[in-house]
């Protein structure tokens, strides 16, 4: 109970030793299930590479207070979005109220401020309801032991920075009390005025620039892409979508586009390198979904049809390629989980189900077609990554509804147990990850603030994480979350998802001799459309 704790001392030297607490264990209070309970407010700071970080943090809490201080009832409008600030003089300033002739506005402000005036306009027709309890509590004066500093602070609403921590070279999370009220902080400092990172906002402004001057998150080198290499791209953009290879063939199934949630299935050849869209789509359409192989079939199960959450399943024969054939059902819908397989089972572990995140963890038997719970995960969690290797299943990060992860659960099939493991470096979610040469590539995803292009490396032999392969830390070309990673032909395969600002068609593909990424061409003369499938 650190945030009850630390709200409740009165005392100085009291606040002072919860501070320590919380700076001394600042990663472990960020895992806690009481953390993970308390308000997000995400900022953006364009322009703000004169800022010193610490600064910067106090600035946005001074914001913060500022609209709270205005309106006691928004607290719970400021958590629902990222805010873009600019400096102007010594304060913030929404850019929602940027002139248009400021030298920092650009078409990205404008969507941010005509996303901003839709959100007020659709909050001042509905009913305001306040569903968070995380301020300090109102007490009487029984004690007449209290100092006088004592007394002044219960009756002075705390406005204070307990701590602050860097997650990459631009983005920061912190611990703050602002009047009273204990929140955690997900900042991030853009260093180009015209190309802020606002994944919330889907504005889908197309990139003039070249991902290295636009998409570097610090973590890693953004490689050049090597234009000796020629492979396709896939044949519809997508994002949150099911990825699954055998043989030389890889599939992905499903997602999502900026228009609609997709049913379609695409097969890349690997001795052809080409993409092609299938004729045999899904029955349902499934965003934020899921997939796997187990004995020559691929399945899916739940995701979105763009109006709810679903509890279907069905499965292709890759052999007949004939068409979908439904499973049985899941007992609650669910998005947003993740799937693997070993050699007779498939696995379905985490997700969402309205604003609800998951811990549960469900196994299905292809041969009698049933379900089964297995033993839910410590941490409820979506958009995680996932392995299988070894009897173990290995979850990689994810999300609350707060904030993101990067602590590392691992369930044990033969005893039906979750023991936690050692936790990545950055939180991420929305990430892929993959088994190739016995060690576990965890690749980018979002870490609540921007999409990354930086990937991890887990050894599950000795279970701990490698700083870099080979001596040489590599890091994606394209910034990604919600991609798909698979291996097929002794090869790494990352495939879509979106950088923040566009649905993605282009491939990565991991040369281990040379250590780098391939970027594919967007090239749709590669692809193949059959004629009886241009209907997503």
């Amino acid at each position: 109970m650190f945030s009850g704790t630390r709200l409740l001392a009165m005392e100085d030297d009291l606040r002072a030793a919860a501070n320590d607490y919380i700076k001394g264990h600042f990663n472990a209070v960020l895992e806690t299930r009481e953390c993970h309970t308390l308000p997000t407010i995400k900022v953006e700071l364009i322009d703000s590479k004169i800022l010193k970080p610490k600064i910067m943090c106090n600035l946005v809490i001074n914001w913060i207070a500022q609209q709270l201080s205005k309106d006691n009832s928004d607290l719970q409008e400021l958590c629902e979005c990222m805010h873009l600030l600019y400096l102007n003089g010594e304060t913030l300033h929404d850019c929602a109220k940027m002139d248009d002739k400021n030298i920092h506005f650009s078409d990205i402000i404008k969507d941010y401020q005509s996303y901003k005036l839709t959100k007020r306009n659709l909050s001042s027709s509905s009913t305001q309801i306040e569903t968070f309890s995380f301020e300090t509590p109102s007490l009487q004066i029984n004690n007449t032991n209290l100092s006088s500093n004592a007394i002044l602070n219960l009756f002075t609403p705390e406005t204070k920075l307990i701590h602050m921590s860097q997650s990459n070279d631009h983005s920061f999370i912190a611990i703050a009390i602002i009047k009273g009220k204990m929140l955690i902080l997900s900042l991030h400092m853009s260093l180009s005025p015209s190309s802020p990172t606002t994944p919330e906002l889907n504005v889908g402004v197309p990139l003039e620039k070249t991902y290295d001057e636009n998409h570097s998150n610090g973590n890693s080198p953004i490689l050049t892409i090597d234009n000796d290499i020629e492979f396709g791209s896939l044949v519809t953009a997508r994002c949150c979508f099911g990825t699954a290879s055998i043989g030389d063939k890889i599939y992905v199934v499903g997602g999502y586009n900026r228009s609609e949630c997709l049913k379609t299935i695409e097969q890349f050849d690997f001795n052809q390198n080409k993409w092609k869209l299938l004729s045999y789509p899904m029955a349902n359409r499934r965003g934020r979904v899921s997939s796997t192989i187990v004995n020559d079939k691929i399945y899916v199960c739940g995701g979105c049809d763009g109006q709810k959450e679903l509890n279907t399943a069905e499965c292709l024969d890759l052999k007949s390629m004939n068409k979908w054939s439904t499973i049985s059902e899941l007992s609650t819908p669910v998005a947003h989980s993740a799937m693997c397989s070993d050699d007779n089972y498939v696995y379905l572990i985490g997700g969402m189900e309205g604003d609800k995140c998951k811990s549960d963890c469900y196994r299905y038997d292809p041969q009698d077609n049933t379900w089964s719970r297995l033993a839910p995960m410590n941490v409820e969690r979506s958009e995680i990554g996932i392995v299988y290797f070894n009897d173990k299943i290995y979850v990689f990060g994810g999300s609350t509804l707060s904030r993101c992860l990067s602590s590392c659960e691992i369930l044990t099939l033969s005893t039906n147990e979750w023991n936690m493991g050692p936790s990545m470096k950055e939180s991420r979610r929305g990430c892929g990850a993959v088994l190739y040469h016995d060690k576990i590539f965890v690749i980018g995803g979002s870490n609540g603030i921007t999409s990354l292009t930086s990937i991890e490396i887990f050894d599950p032999i000795t279970n701990e994480w490698l700083i870099n392969l080979n001596g040489t830390q590599n890091g994606l070309n394209t910034p990604r979350v919600g991609l798909g990673v698979t291996v097929c032909c002794d090869k790494i395969y990352v495939i879509g998802g979106f950088d923040g600002r566009t649905f993605l068609k282009c491939i990565e593909v991991y040369d281990e001799n040379a250590q780098q990424w391939r970027l594919s061409y967007n090239n749709n003369n590669n692809n193949t459309i059959n004629q009886s499938d241009k209907n997503n």
